[in-house]
């Protein structure tokens, strides 16, 4: 078979999206992403993980994902910031996803309004197909500034690509740095033993454990700027392998040490149904030390002296002791520091794995009907031209359903 698409983004070529943030870059204090499951959540991951999501790095704009339609997200955002100092990024492969371009014709009336019609084309930029769909028409009709989105990559595969790339950019991220650590992750990905291929061997220990019964995988940085990675796996996961009713593990995206004062009681002793996915940092670029003091208590003594990230770690410790006390199958991954590389390594990692997990479990890891259904029957309710017949069929079973819903209260 031919290899999927995004294990050939690794090798593409960054430098024209590299030279259009150098060239904003310098104007911005702000960047909006108006983009919905995989065309936000990559670059949420790169984010929170290698930006402080209050600040930004110096000299380049804060980026903020607008991945919903609820108004009062929008609306408090653009009475907030300065239009001449913003650009938006539409990010949308099909060029028709209800939310984004929702998103997209607020964005630009509020840039029209502000800066009139032609200072407000230079302010968006679409991230798309490069030949089919609406914003794809509208970017060439309107002269808009435009990056593609390979054909062939599906959206929760598109974080290498422009999707990820070009906001990782405008943020002052190393693009290269993480298409190297990809790079050398699809090397490992491809040698045939499973001791020495990484993301098979974690694809076979997930699906070893669904046949077994556990059929939830919780997964749990223990490093707060990996809280989007787990949201973005998630995603990845069940999108890509929820496609039968005897088949799909279940991601769960918790926080350790947060989380652990509200799930651990369920891993260690309710059902047994699960496997923890741990993941850590062996270093912190940051270290702070509780004060070295008497303090005379001795839930204080005991900690004098101590770095939180040594606590961090030993929180980790702890709750792998206290899974394997309780028989809960738990796996462990140590990055050797946070930065582009390792996070670029960890994306194809899980990219490689659901693949391999797709091979395993028989189906398709690229599609995703379950989506497109719910699509249509919003674009049928809000009587998007090509979809209104189906509008009848829906309200009858939306009635059927409110029906039920009573008979039972």
């Amino acid at each position: 078979d031919d290899p999927p698409g995004y294990t050939r983004l690794p090798e593409a070529d960054p430098t024209a999206l590299l030279d259009f943030a150098a060239a904003r870059v310098d104007d911005l204090d702000d960047v909006i992403l108006l983009g919905i499951g995989g065309s936000g959540l990559g670059a949420r991951m790169l984010r929170y993980a290698l930006v402080d999501p209050a600040e930004s790095r110096p000299g380049y704009p804060r980026l903020h994902v607008v991945d919903n339609v609820d108004p009062r997200r929008l609306y408090y955002l653009l009475t907030t910031l300065d239009a001449v100092a913003t650009l938006a990024l539409v990010v949308t492969k099909s060029g028709s996803t209800a939310e984004t371009m929702a998103g997209y014709a607020v964005v630009r009336g509020w840039l029209e309004a502000t800066l009139g019609v032609e200072e407000a084309r230079r302010r968006l930029v679409a991230v798309t197909d490069p030949e089919k769909g609406d914003l794809r028409a509208i970017a060439d009709a309107d002269g808009l500034d435009t990056f593609a989105v390979p054909p062939e990559v599906g959206g929760r595969f598109s974080v290498l690509s422009p999707v990820g790339l070009l906001p990782a950019a405008l943020m002052g991220l190393d693009v290269t740095e993480l298409l190297t650590g990809a790079a050398l992750m699809r090397r490992a990905a491809l040698r045939p033993a499973w001791r020495s291929n990484p993301a098979l061997a974690l694809a076979l220990a997930l699906h070893q454990h669904h046949q077994d019964g556990r059929r939830n995988v919780a997964v749990m940085p223990y490093a707060d700027g990996l809280v989007d990675f787990a949201a973005w796996f998630a995603q990845l996961w069940a999108e890509s392998l929820g496609k039968r009713s005897d088949y799909g593990p279940t991601p769960q995206a918790v926080l350790g040490a947060t989380d652990q004062h509200s799930q651990l009681q369920l891993y260690t002793q309710g059902p047994r149904d699960r496997v923890v996915w741990l993941l850590e940092t062996a270093e912190h670029d940051v270290e702070v030390a509780v004060p070295e003091r008497e303090y005379g208590y001795a839930s204080l003594d005991y900690l004098a002296g101590r770095g939180l990230g040594e606590l961090l770690a030993a929180e980790r410790r702890g709750t792998t002791l206290a899974l394997i006390k309780a028989g809960t199958p738990s796996l462990l991954t140590t990055l050797p520091k946070l930065e582009e590389r390792e996070l670029g390594a960890l994306i194809f990692l899980c990219e490689a794995a659901v693949s391999f997990s797709g091979r395993l479990a028989e189906l398709n890891p690229y599609d995703q009907p379950g989506v497109e259904d719910g699509k249509r029957a919003t674009y049928a309710l809000l009587g998007r031209p090509g979809h209104t017949e189906r509008r009848e069929a829906d309200a009858a079973l939306e009635s059927r359903f409110d029906d039920d819903l009573v008979s039972r209260a």
